[in-house]
């Protein structure tokens, strides 16, 4: 590439230089765009199993039951999809570290969303 820079005039290698520098940032931004796109779509996929937290009052007003001192059985399988997601693409780019961070702190404020609803009804 310095050898190609060489031979060109140095205004048209400037501007290319330029021209490139701006195409890769916006190839940045489009992966970033998209990835961030895929790291809501596991955090939905993980937030289905959420949807049992709505019905954790009514199942214990109707039984009578008292409040539960375990976690439910719900839990173990909220992170479900995101395994399975990393499991079958464990070869990703290093560009994509840290998205198992960002798509756990999206379902935790998703089920933080859920328990505040659930103690509105309370």
């Amino acid at each position: 590439a310095a050898a190609a820079e060489a031979r060109l005039d140095p205004a048209v290698a400037s501007q290319l230089r330029a021209c490139l520098e701006a195409q890769a940032s916006s190839a940045r931004d489009v992966c970033a765009a998209a990835w961030a796109a895929v790291e809501a779509h596991v955090a939905e996929e993980c937030a289905h199993a959420l949807s049992h937290v709505k019905h954790i009052s009514v199942n214990y007003r109707m039984t009578r039951k008292p409040p539960p001192r375990t976690h439910s059985g719900y839990v173990a399988g909220v992170l479900g999809p995101l395994r399975a997601f990393r499991d079958e693409h464990r070869t990703l780019p290093a560009a994509t570290e840290g998205y198992v961070g960002r798509v756990v702190g999206g379902v935790t404020r998703m089920y933080a969303d859920a328990v505040a609803s659930l103690l509105d009804t309370v």
